[in-house]
């Protein structure tokens, strides 16, 4: 059974994607350009894919340890599991003040949501028990998903030894390179594919990294 040599925690708006895409630049033959013209990126981690499916209306139905077949040696997950604990891979989490939920939340919302607040909602209740999803409405959702994203980022500091990395190092390249070799995986030879994949998700995400920049200052 093959686990994957790196595990990054992160949850939606892009970060986690710029990162695990970045990581497959350096270490694959990778396309660099897959960038849409929302800023997301496509990537395609098995685990982010299949890592909702594990729970069915609340209840872990499943495990992770399924989804090893097609395992790549690095992959990104939204969810923490208990699991986790036991496997031999290095975790990394995305980390953030929680001033800038409401940015990250509106992120997510225009990526993956086509800023349609219904969509989210009716995704975000497809993985919990019908009790608690009924009493999800446009009046508390909101708070709803800001409480969420911090519960969230303390289960992933449940796992021994994860790292933190700081979202808004994702902006500087020079931090971002030092995240890789962090992870032992940086190859200078990859630079320059890096720094065109890296330029092309600032100059995407320009609105958004203005926004968080001037709230942290």
């Amino acid at each position: 059974m093959a686990f994957p040599k790196i595990i990054i925690l992160a949850q939606g708006g892009t970060h986690g994607d710029f990162l695990y895409q970045s990581c497959q630049i350096i270490t694959s033959n990778e396309d660099s350009t897959k960038i849409n013209d929302k800023g997301k990126v496509n990537e395609s981690s098995i685990f982010k894919r299949k890592n909702l499916n594990v729970f069915e209306k609340g209840e872990k139905k499943s495990t992770m340890l399924n989804h090893l077949d097609r395992v790549r040696p690095i992959e990104i997950c939204h969810v923490w599991y208990k699991e986790f604990i036991d496997w031999p891979s290095k975790f990394y989490y995305i980390d953030f003040d929680d001033s800038l939920i409401e940015i990250i939340k509106k992120m997510y919302f225009e990526k993956v949501c086509n800023n349609d607040k219904n969509i989210a909602m009716e995704y975000y209740k497809k993985y919990l028990p019908d009790s608690i999803a009924r009493k999800i409405n446009h009046s508390n959702f909101d708070e709803i998903f800001n409480m969420s994203y911090k519960s969230i980022k303390k289960k992933y500091k449940k796992q021994p030894d994860i790292k933190a990395i700081n979202m808004i190092d994702l902006y500087s390249l020079p931090k971002l390179i030092d995240i890789l070799k962090d992870m032992t995986i940086y190859d200078e030879k990859k630079f320059l594919s890096l720094k065109i994949f890296h330029g092309e998700w600032i100059e995407q995400n320009d609105k958004w990294i203005k926004q968080v920049k001037k709230l942290t200052g």
